[in-house]
């Protein structure tokens, strides 16, 4: 009987509940709720039917709309958690902590945390919002105490450090360790929504296991990135799953056990690609057995995030979502070790750089890595510069193309420009200069590839083809005039590229320094003859980039508020 139970097929149709309550149908038909069908007849193994009622069911629950709705809901917490915290925050005290969690790394620093505030804010918000959710999520099963029982007996910030601390001596270290140091920088008023949220959030396996971490991951924080300015690029999710799908379902031999299976991201920021690969073996496991019967997904879980998953980054932040991302597929599963690992980015000693995931090229094992001490390594001393030029930018956001850092460095997004012979600083220093002027950012520009409106690709390809001033037939009193009109100009700030060139209120910044670089090259121009380039220039980038238009809804939403603000102080 087993075995012919075993071979049988069945016709199945999904249907889910719909709540009528609030409509017309309920007084027409007298029901509160109806059925909706989510399929068509298919046709189904004994197997299948396990695997269709275990998890496609629960995911069919939960609605794009319900997903939208949601992450839309968090937006407008996430814009309310920054807008308090800036409030509060008037010396800016917050920011700097939260930045020495999230952004310090060995000595380099990603952007003065005054002037990134709002994004730091955002993402204590969301770190805060996820490490709550998966405690309330794993609660029920380790039968420790809820969130809101914590938060009530102890009081809002002290009742989550409490929550916290108990799960991360569960030996959850590589997600809590950030969310505990965020709640102690963090003043009492701003915990409330974040709890009451995640334990929501916690409450719904559904909506954790479709990738929901991930994706308010790109939209909260990423959207803050864009606005700010902040040079922060993701792999997005579609992209990421069709590469793992590909990679996975290839023509090597069909996955059939955990063990036999690495993935690593060494650069893994937020998890979305290894997220992706997750997926794609799950559902070739689970091909795989069909035919034995012999499904076990807790024991495939427990398998692939202990063993067989690797993630690094230089943020420790990015690691705890990225492990976050993972976990929230089985979260009532407990697990012993995941390995998820910091790498060290920066000058970690006089004279010795850390190159984050690019050490890998030389250790021949992750053990090599973490163990053998470092001789700042020949490829920094071939491959570094003192100039940089990204390898991608955003031209609406950006405020200058080039720029020349005080000691030489190797970035992963910015390209080393090297001079073939007699390098000096002065040099380098003439040659961000121009760059950054409107010439020499008119023929880069023009050598672009663009990817997608104001967001343009500057591979390595564009650079080498790039007409660029022939620094070794200028005059030694031209160079130094160059290389003086960088210092006197690095520490002004020009607006945003477009906005340089509005003609209502030209950046006299900009103007300033077009012209003193034509004196110092010995070309003469009237100012006006210059005002008719920019009108052109700022015409064209007016076309292209609309310049005036709020880019996301979020950002109306920042925008009114800071109107409000502003109108109730005069």
């Amino acid at each position: 009987m087993l075995e012919k139970l075993r071979k049988s097929k069945f016709d199945v149709k999904l249907f889910t509940p719909k709540d009528l309550s609030d409509t017309l149908l309920k007084y027409v038909t007298g029901k509160k709720i109806t059925s909706i069908a989510e399929s068509d007849w298919f046709e189904a193994n004994v197997i299948d039917l396990t695997t269709i009622i275990k998890d496609n069911v629960i995911e069919i629950l939960v609605k794009e709309e319900d997903i939208a709705k949601t992450i839309q809901e968090i937006e407008l917490a996430s814009n309310d958690f920054v807008l308090r915290l800036r409030s509060l925050d008037k010396n800016k005290k917050i920011a700097e902590n939260l930045y020495d969690i999230f952004y310090h790394l060995y000595g380099l620093h990603v952007g003065d945390y005054k002037q990134i505030s709002e994004l730091i804010y955002a993402n204590s918000y969301l770190a805060l919002l996820l490490s709550a959710a998966f405690y309330q999520s794993v609660q029920p099963t380790l039968g420790i105490d809820s969130l809101n029982t914590l938060t009530n007996r102890l009081g809002k910030k002290e009742g989550l450090r409490k929550a916290f601390n108990i799960i991360h001596d569960i030996d959850y270290k590589s997600i809590y360790d950030v969310a505990l140091r965020v709640v102690d920088c963090l003043p009492d008023p701003v915990f409330e929504d974040v709890i009451n949220r995640g334990a929501k959030l916690g409450s719904n396996q559904a909506l954790l296991k479709r990738d929901f971490s991930g994706t308010i991951y790109h939209k909260v924080v990423g959207d803050w990135s864009v606005r700010k300015g902040f040079a922060t690029f993701f792999t997005t999710i579609p992209a990421s799953y069709l590469i793992a799908y590909l990679a996975i379902f290839s023509e090597y031999e069909p996955y059939t056990e955990a063990e036999k299976v690495k993935v690593a991201d060494f650069a893994c920021g937020s998890g979305t690609l290894l997220t992706a690969a997750y997926s794609a073996l799950e559902d070739l496991y689970k091909l795989e057995r069909f035919e034995e019967g012999d499904i076990d997904l807790d024991d495939f879980h427990k398998k692939l995030l202990e063993q067989n998953f690797w993630g690094f980054d230089a943020l420790r932040y990015a690691l705890q979502i990225a492990s976050l991302n993972l976990v929230f597929h089985n979260p009532t599963i407990a697990l012993k070790n995941m390995n998820f690992y910091s790498i060290p980015l920066g000058i970690v000693k006089k004279n010795d750089v850390e190159l984050g995931s690019l050490r890998f090229l030389k250790s021949g094992t992750l053990i090599d890595y973490f163990s053998v001490d470092q001789k700042a390594e020949k490829m920094f001393e071939e491959k570094s510069s003192y100039l940089l030029v990204p390898d991608r930018t955003r031209l609406n956001t950006t405020h200058i193309i080039s720029m020349c850092l005080p000691s030489k460095t190797l970035s992963n997004i910015f390209y080393a420009v090297k001079l073939k012979k007699r390098e000096s600083i002065e040099k380098y220093k003439a040659l961000c200069v121009w760059l950054n002027s409107t010439f020499g950012l008119l023929l880069v520009i023009a050598n672009r590839e663009e990817t997608g409106g104001a967001f343009v690709s500057l591979k390595m390809s564009h650079w080498r083809l790039q007409n660029i001033l022939n620094i070794d037939k200028l005059k030694k009193a031209q160079v130094k005039k160059l290389s003086e009109i960088f210092d006197d100009f690095h520490t002004k700030e020009m607006q945003r590229l477009p906005q340089q060139y509005n003609l209502q209120a030209i950046d006299p910044v900009r103007l300033a320094f077009d012209k003193e670089i034509l004196d110092a090259l010995g070309i003469k121009i009237e100012e006006e003859r210059l005002v008719k380039l920019y009108k052109i220039v700022y015409e064209a980038f007016s076309e292209w980039f609309e310049v005036g238009k709020t880019q996301a809804d979020l950002g109306k939403y920042v925008k009114l508020c800071e109107e409000k603000t502003d109108s109730s102080k005069t």
